[in-house]
């Protein structure tokens, strides 16, 4: 029972925070006049996770060397980007949208503040608006919002597109994981597991390993 109870509330929890990145995305959204969803489904490629309603883009989620984090709380995931620095990495994606701080140092006026889902998302959109603006399109400032490469920004623009439509790419989930009864860790702690993480993969779908 007591399981159960824990599960039931870690799964509000994900939900709860899930809920976080909706609503800043869609604001951001109508504050650039965005086409509707389409920041959602790039947030739902760049930090989709499972919760008790589905997927949704998730505010705790890094990516540093191609291994992603879903973090279970701020306070984590403040400790895994402060370790990740310490560690010398400074392409790091942050947050709903996964604003990579090495290339846009301007976008937070702190790192730790890319967690916040409102300027995350405020950013990424801005950023989308400018890459439409000298494309004249929005699915190629889509493929450009991931890469300058013209091969992996095709793949990520299909991606997104798949999300856009309704139907997640290859009938799976990006970059998710199902949310777990037991919270996972920013840094492994001596007795306990290490916290989970996901690999991008372009262009296939990504998948959960554990170190």
């Amino acid at each position: 029972m007591r399981a159960l109870l824990l599960a039931t509330v870690l799964l509000m929890a994900t939900a709860a925070a899930a809920e976080d990145c909706g609503p800043a995305i869609e604001a951001a959204e109508r504050a650039e006049a965005l086409p509707p969803g389409l920041l959602r489904a790039i947030g739902l490629v760049e930090s989709g996770r499972r919760t008790a309603s589905g997927v949704e883009p998730w505010p705790w989620a890094l990516n540093a060397g191609g291994a992603g984090f879903l973090l279970d709380s701020r306070e984590d995931a403040v400790a895994r980007l402060r370790q990740l620095q310490a560690a010398g990495h400074r392409s790091i994606d942050i947050g709903c949208l996964q604003v990579n701080l090495h290339h846009h140092p301007q976008a937070f006026p702190d790192p730790e503040d890319g967690f916040s889902p409102a300027l995350n998302a405020a950013y990424a959109a801005r950023f989308l608006r400018r890459l439409q603006a000298e494309t004249g399109d929005w699915m190629q400032a889509v493929a450009r919002y991931h890469s300058g490469d013209p091969l992996r920004g095709a793949a990520y623009r299909a991606r997104v597109a798949a999300w856009l439509g309704g139907a997640p790419p290859g009938g799976g989930v990006p970059a998710v994981m199902a949310a777990a009864a037991r919270p996972l860790l920013a840094v492994q702690q001596p007795g306990q597991a290490a916290p989970v993480i996901w690999l991008r993969l372009p262009p296939g779908l990504p998948r959960v390993v554990r170190p």
